[in-house]
């Protein structure tokens, strides 16, 4: 079955200078805590949840309903851990509606984030902006999200996850601070 708007929740580490050669360290510490379990895929770093999942996720409202295993051959509506690709280059992901971007320092919306994101796609050398509201010199690394976008080089990916519905625990993050000694953040995607 095809990619069919699937939504995440994207952990990624906060700096973008971060770069690991290998996952490995990543999934010791994960596969330790009981996060990820068995490898469900050859071709790429893809898990079913393990038997901690629940512990290390915080389902946010009063009744979430997710699939922890797939109930069919080729479904694609199962909860999984998608390790991504290690990127030399950083990448921007977001959450295809929402998206809103806001100054660091003043905290008002930002308007020009958009084509501030497609100068830096034609060169990546164009990480500073200037705020229209309060005038402060900003990396576009910085901005605040709000949890809808991020920029890093590596992201764990959980499959089927909706749109504020779970976040990461702190032990989570904190699993992953170990394993790579930088801090963790979170976003939407789909």
């Amino acid at each position: 079955m095809a990619d069919k708007n699937i939504h995440k929740l994207v952990l990624h580490p906060v700096s973008t200078d971060y770069a690991s050669e290998s996952w490995i360290n990543i999934k010791q510490g994960l596969y330790q805590a009981r996060f990820i379990g068995k490898s469900i895929s050859s071709e790429n770093e893809s898990y079913l949840v393990g038997d901690n999942f629940l512990q290390l996720i915080t389902f946010l409202g009063c009744s979430p309903h997710i699939e922890i295993v797939p109930e069919e051959e080729n479904n694609d509506s199962y909860c999984r851990i998608v390790l991504s690709e290690l990127n030399n280059k950083i990448h921007f992901r977001f959450l295809a509606r929402d998206v809103i971007a806001r100054c660091p320092k003043c905290r008002k919306k930002l308007d020009s984030w958009s084509d501030w994101l497609n100068q830096w796609k034609e060169s990546s050398s164009a990480v500073f902006v200037k705020c229209e509201h309060c005038d402060s010199r900003l990396s576009l690394f910085d901005l605040n999200w709000r949890h809808s976008a991020a920029f890093a080089r590596c992201f764990i990916d959980i499959w089927n996850i909706y749109p504020q519905e779970a976040i990461p625990t702190e032990e989570l993050l904190s699993i992953l601070f170990e394993a790579t000694g930088e801090e963790w953040d979170y976003f939407f995607s789909d």
